[in-house]
Parts: structure tokens; sequence; C-alpha cells
């Protein structure tokens, strides 16, 4: 039950961030230490970054609530994405090597792995579809 509600509660936190693009856009790039672009760049921006918020915190929070493995499983396999997209930016493309975010997404993806794990093997895995 309780990796049910931390898998829970990480979605949630997804989901407010992802509204946080919406709402507002400026604070939200900033936190990520980009600016607010302009024109279809801003459009790009806001619904790539807000879009990837709100999967990954809308399989976390449906998985969550339905008891299904799948979804959180899927909701970390997104999160830990960045971390290989960040890391192969920084091998080939001499991006700065974003340590922080980096750690943040493996450790939120290795949290939301093993959430699925525990629920698989207390046998509520496969919740209801």
């Amino acid at each position: 039950m309780a990796w049910r509600v931390i898998a829970g509660i990480i979605g949630a936190l997804f989901l407010v961030n992802a509204a946080g693009w919406l709402v507002n856009p400026l604070s939200a790039s900033v936190g990520l230490g980009m600016p607010l672009l302009d024109g279809v760049a801003r459009s790009t921006q806001i619904g790539d970054i807000g879009g990837l918020f709100l999967a990954i915190g809308g399989l976390a929070f449906v998985g969550a609530w339905q008891m299904n493995a799948h979804w959180i499983r899927a909701a970390g396999l997104v999160l830990a994405a960045p971390a290989l997209m960040r890391t192969l930016a920084w091998l080939v493309q001499e991006a700065a090597f974003a340590t922080f975010f980096i750690v943040f997404e493996l450790v939120g993806a290795g949290i939301l792995l093993f959430a699925a794990g525990k629920i698989d093997a207390d046998g509520a895995g496969s919740g209801a579809s």
C-alpha cells in the first residue's frame, strides 16, 4: 500500500508541474534552467516539456489509483528517457552535464520501477484496466 501512495504522490507532483507549464511557463522554464522561448519555439517548449510531465504524472497517478504496476513501470521508463538523452547530449553535443536533473530523473525512475515491482510482488500488479 505504501508503494502505491508513493507512486501516486510522484504522479501528482508531475501533474502539478505539467499544469505549471500552462499557468506560469516563465517560472517553469526558469526552474529547469532555460529561458522561455517565443513563437512556435514556445509552443514546442510548453507542449513537449509540459506533455512529458503530463505523461509521467498521468501514468504514475493512474497506475497508483488502479494498483496497476504496468502504468507505474511505464512512468518510470518515460522518466528515465530524459536522463539518457541528457547524458547523450553531453557526450555527443557538448552540452553541459546536468548532474542534478539526471540524478533526479534516475532516482525518480528507480522509485517508480521499484514501486511497480513491489506492487507486482504483492499480487496486485495487473490491477483493473
